[in-house]
């Protein structure tokens, strides 16, 4: 059985959860104060434009992933080059996530513990899950998705009686440009990273398989513009740029009488569900572009090395909170750029332009028949 065979519902899921537990433990576009929510609309705006990309991209070279549609574009020499740039762009991914991990976990939940204990044991699940593939963590994927959605809905309602509508106003009191200022940072991390699940959707069954990128952005969005709205909502801009965390800071406000309260565990129960998924599908990404460098048939005996690779690199890197922060604030919108935009775009329209010469020498290959026969 194809270990990378997924179903339209669990491809959707995979997107959702990948970008809302992104959304949790990070609030990008927060220096735009009050109007941030107004950045996260946008954002996913601009992720649209790329969804269709790679949409088209799939409708052109069906059932390719990535690192096989560089390598027909590109050739051999510049697609593994361009390969290994990837590979490394995913590899550094997946360390920064659990680095956000466990600054969550020291800061929020268990500070008097070493980082690197509960984030090795969550590696730990991760090349498990990344052993049986994305078939698992898509099936995995779609059951989480129904306890996302219900801790989302519960949280959303028992806050309601906090929200205080003065918190967004005035809308774009301090003009357009904060607001634009911080979209580079709101677009690539998360919505950039949806070039991360076309190295791994390569064989989808079901219904609706050429709009999975289309709608996985519209409901993670919406639900990450409505993650933003609650927050501003109930703590406002002025403590929501103070916490290191604003949507878990928002989460512990929830209290209901003297029965509901106290739940804040839920929201980084929520990352850690959505967060095993992504580094998982980061570590299944890399893999597959060191396989595909060095012509190896499978990745699988890889996946180990390349998971403990990214523990050291996250423990080296980032060696605090602070430095993890400034790096996704300042560093990640310009070093994601090439992978989220730039080579996208290129590869699109060198394969358009292909396709299109391709189709091109076909008609006139058939209107040569054409002629032969009737001469």
């Amino acid at each position: 059985m194809n270990k990378d065979t997924v179903t339209t519902k669990q491809a959707v899921s995979l997107i959702i959860l990948t970008f809302l537990s992104s959304s949790i433990v990070a609030f990008p576009g927060i220096n735009a104060g009050k109007d941030a929510w107004i950045v996260k609309i946008i954002a996913v705006l601009i992720a649209l434009i790329f969804t269709f990309i790679y949409e088209q991209l799939m409708h052109i070279f069906p059932k390719k992933n990535l690192y096989e549609i560089l390598i027909e574009v590109f050739g051999k020499v510049i697609g593994n080059i361009v390969i290994m740039l990837y590979t490394i762009y995913f590899f550094i991914l997946g360390s920064l996530v659990l680095r956000r991990f466990g600054d969550m976990v020291n800061v929020v939940s268990i500070p008097e513990t070493p980082m690197i204990l509960p984030v090795f044991l969550m590696l730990l699940v991760c090349i498990l899950i990344s052993k049986y593939g994305v078939e698992i963590i898509g099936r995995w994927s779609e059951t989480t998705m129904l306890l996302f959605a219900g801790a989302l809905s519960l949280i959303i309602i028992f806050l309601v009686k906090d929200m205080r509508i003065n918190n967004l106003r005035p809308v774009l009191f301090n003009g357009i440009k904060p607001v634009l200022k911080e979209i580079p940072l709101a677009f690539a991390f998360p919505y950039g990273e949806v070039v991360l699940f076309t190295t791994i959707f390569t064989n989808i069954k079901g219904k609706g398989k050429s709009k999975i990128y289309t709608i996985g952005i519209l409901i993670s969005g919406f639900l990450g513009v409505i993650l933003y709205l609650t927050t501003l909502l109930v703590i406002g801009e002025t403590l929501a740029k103070q916490a290191y965390f604003p949507i878990l800071t928002t989460v512990s406000h929830i209290n209901v009488g003297k029965f509901i309260q106290r739940i804040d565990i839920i929201a980084p129960l929520l990352f850690i569900l959505g967060g095993v998924i992504k580094v998982s599908i980061c570590i299944i990404a890399t893999s597959k572009g060191i396989a595909k460098i060095f012509s190896y048939k499978t990745y699988d005996f890889i996946i180990a090395p390349v998971a403990l690779m990214m523990f050291n690199v996250f423990i080296i890197n980032f060696k605090s909170i602070f430095e993890a922060t400034k790096w996704i604030d300042y560093i990640f919108p310009v070093y994601s750029l090439p992978f989220q935009v730039i080579i996208p775009i290129l590869l699109y329209i060198i394969a358009l332009v292909r396709k299109k010469l391709a189709d091109n020498r076909g008609d006139k290959k058939a209107d040569d028949n054409v002629l032969e026969y009737d001469s």
